[in-house]
């Protein structure tokens, strides 16, 4: 075939609404993100946090060290438009270039457009270039591939079969420790089709509403105020996305009608008992009040340690290979006295010394309990302890008398909330951070800044920002104990 005449099929344009490998994406992520990114006003964005800013710059620089590393002959093509990328590669394709990088493919009789990070030749079956056709690559920061990563390289496999009359049997996706994991396309073709149909539908207008604990960057805050006035069920913690579905198909369309439905047996896979619950929490939602479900019983204690980890999970800092518990904050209670205690690693190769320092202290305490919240804090530890061959007598005496206030609040507390985050909790107990810029991800970005720069004033923040979070998680544990 003629390069110009494939050249000209593959752009010949059709009715559908143009979908990309990144909308593919981002609708496995989340429906509503990708219908909020085409539809929804610019300015409800939520500012990017420069947590984000830093992720993606590293995840360029990941895909360009590994290219640089797994491709040193491979041409780097310039190109003004995607649509002249897209005419030079046809070309490149039918001289049988080896490797390819950053090139774009359009199949534009079904409005599809992908952006690979690589495209290869192959020799294992030919194609309409010749004896030979051209295989999808995607490298990926994440060291665990999901499955929106999986769905774009399975999207890119689509176009480039489209292009080359030939389905490649397989995609690499190459994670974060430089593994090329196969995914075998024939297995994920039908879930592709589904998500290009409900893609389509969503890019033709069709509103898909929030599913609040699904919803991401930059459309939090955006998700939330949509939610708040139509009363979505999404509202509700314990209600994830196919519960919702299944009570939308039953009628229930809303947090007014979930409050006032008559149950009288089981719907799908939501028991009575379920729905019975489900019904409470939508009424304690509305009347914006908490319920106790039973009394809860703390432990009698001469000690009370509350932690808190701030951790670089997601990020590098500085090449620093693999992640880095930087700080086990504790806030100590003993006979009515409080005082704050930070450990902290500060360099790089302290971390080890701040977990010492940190076993030593607890070696000290007599007839104490570790209150926390969420199960964070034990996998850190649990992570730690294997990484430096910690004796299992300490191991057991920081593990067996840990107490997560998370699985108690699930377990026990209906709260009028669409997170039973501790960001979520403690303000509704009345608590505020004093630094209301700062989280977790934004605690990372200035202890990377304390690393690169010696800054203290970024050390003096995370410290504030941690004691805030001991503090607002000796708050719920007062509550529970105070109020059930």
């Amino acid at each position: 075939m003629n390069p110009r005449i494939l050249i000209e099929d593959c752009l010949k344009k059709s009715d559908y609404p143009f979908i990309t490998a990144t909308d593919i994406s981002t609708y496995i992520k989340s429906p509503f993100n990708l219908w909020a990114n085409k539809f929804a006003p610019k300015d409800e964005k939520d500012a990017i946090p420069e947590y984000l800013e830093i992720l993606f710059q590293q995840g360029i620089d990941h895909e360009n060290d590994i290219v640089n590393k797994k491709y040193p002959e491979i041409r780097e093509i310039k190109f003004r438009t995607k649509y002249e990328g897209f005419k030079i590669l046809i070309n490149e394709f039918f001289m049988a270039g080896k490797a390819f990088h950053g090139m774009p493919l359009y199949y534009m009789p079904e409005s599809f457009l992908a952006q690979p990070d690589i495209i290869e030749i192959n020799k294992n079956h030919k194609s309409i270039f010749g004896n030979f056709h051209y295989t999808i690559k995607e490298i990926k920061l994440a060291k665990r591939i999901k499955k929106e990563h999986v769905m774009q390289a399975i999207f890119s496999n689509y176009l480039i079969g489209k292009i080359q009359n030939y389905f490649p049997e397989e995609v690499i996706l190459i994670n974060k420790d430089e593994e090329e994991i196969p995914f075998a396309y024939e297995e994920w073709t039908g879930e592709l089709l589904d998500a290009i149909r409900e893609a389509r539908e969503i890019a033709n207008g069709k509103y898909t509403s929030p599913d609040i604990g699904n919803i991401y960057d930059p459309w939090k805050s955006y998700a939330l105020k949509l939610a708040e006035k139509s009363k979505d069920l999404s509202l509700l913690n314990s209600l994830g996305h196919m519960k919702k579905q299944i009570l939308l198909n039953s009628g229930v369309k809303n947090l007014y009608d979930l409050a006032s439905m008559e149950v009288k047996s089981d719907i799908d896979m939501l028991t009575k008992d379920n729905l019975d619950k489900l019904k409470i929490s939508a009424k304690c939602y509305l009347d914006k009040k908490h319920l106790f479900l039973k009394k809860i019983k703390m432990p009698s204690v001469e000690t009370e340690l509350f932690i808190d980890f701030e951790s670089s999970t997601g990020l590098e800092i500085e090449n620093y290979a693999g992640n880095i518990d930087y700080l086990i904050g504790v806030l100590k209670r003993d006979k009515g006295n409080e005082e704050v205690i930070h450990f902290l690693a500060e360099s790089l190769e302290d971390e080890e010394k701040m977990l010492n320092r940190f076993i030593d202290f607890i070696k000290k305490q007599k007839n104490f309990v570790m209150y926390h919240f969420g199960i964070y804090e034990v996998i850190r530890f649990r992570e730690l302890f294997a990484k430096y061959d910690v004796d299992k007598e300490a191991q057991e005496l920081v593990l067996n008398n840990m107490i997560d206030l998370l699985k108690i609040a699930r377990e026990n507390v209906i709260f009028p909330l669409s997170s039973y985050s501790l960001k979520s909790i403690a303000p509704y107990l009345g608590f505020r951070w004093r630094l209301e810029d700062i989280d977790a991800r934004q605690s990372l970005v200035l202890y990377m800044d304390y690393i690169k720069n010696n800054n203290k004033e970024s050390i003096k923040k995370i410290l504030i920002y941690n004691e805030d979070d001991l503090i607002a998680t000796r708050i719920v544990k007062d509550f529970f104990e105070r109020e059930a």
